[in-house]
């Protein structure tokens, strides 16, 4: 667990977290899903599966979605 552990610290706070978090607020804003908007080329050419999980975590995003739609999301992942 130690690499998927060094990984996590360099994504949380970095540029690519950043700008992944912006997007998927951003289309959660107009009215996309947010299993769609993880599973777009623009988030999987960019993040890893866990960073994608990682993501879930994130304020923003919950209070864009909700906590029971992150539920929902990491049920089906």
């Amino acid at each position: 667990m130690g690499d998927s552990d060094d990984l996590l610290k360099r994504f949380f706070g970095s540029r690519k977290e950043q700008l992944l978090v912006h997007h998927v607020v951003r289309e959660v804003e107009a009215g996309r899903d947010l299993h769609e908007i993880l599973a777009d080329p623009f988030v999987t050419n960019r993040a890893d599966p866990l960073e994608i999980r990682a993501l879930l975590d994130h304020a923003e995003i919950s209070r864009a979605v909700g906590d029971e739609a992150i539920e929902r999301i990491r049920g089906a992942m």
